[in-house]
């Protein structure tokens, strides 16, 4: 038998790409992360006449739902400032059943030059959705509250 040795292998931590990528973690939380390549920030410096150090990285949270939105249309958004060296971002205040998207860009002398957009995500509902107006209902409902009631009785799996 040959013994095998093994050898450290180590990630790079950028790729060279132009990306952002939207998880929702809960109905009222989603997280974001991106890369950034040399090359835009190039022409997010070219754009502004001046140094990336001298321009804010900003993330533009929309939230677009029963909206088609393009960037173009007007929508509700919050801005976040975010450090120059950040990949990665929580969104703690998002709303349960809304549709968001992200742009991430950057912002000299409050105008925003977008870089990259997110794909729409929905959160979840915090709550169950019931059909309205079917006798099916009473029973529906009967059963998710014996449900509930079940998951609370559970034995706790701690190994007793």
């Amino acid at each position: 038998m040959k013994n095998r040795s093994v050898t450290s292998f180590h990630l790079p931590l950028e790729y060279g790409e132009n990306v952002i990528e939207v998880l929702v973690q809960s109905p009222d939380c989603i997280y974001a992360y991106w890369e950034l390549s040399r090359e835009y920030k190039d022409m997010a410096t070219r754009h502004f006449k001046t140094a990336w150090s001298h321009l804010s990285l900003s993330l533009r949270l929309y939230q677009v739902t029963c909206m088609p939105f393009d960037g173009r249309n007007e929508c509700r958004y919050t801005e976040y400032t975010i450090e120059s060296h950040c990949s990665s971002f929580y969104f703690s205040q998002t709303k349960a059943g809304k549709a968001y998207v992200v742009d991430l860009g950057v912002t000299n002398q409050g105008k925003f030059l977008s870089l990259l957009r997110s794909k729409t995500i929905m959160t979840p509902l915090d709550r169950v959705n019931l059909p309205q107006g079917d006798i099916g209902d009473i029973h529906t409902e009967k059963v998710l509250i014996q449900a509930q009631k079940n998951i609370v009785n559970l034995p706790s799996s701690g190994g007793q």
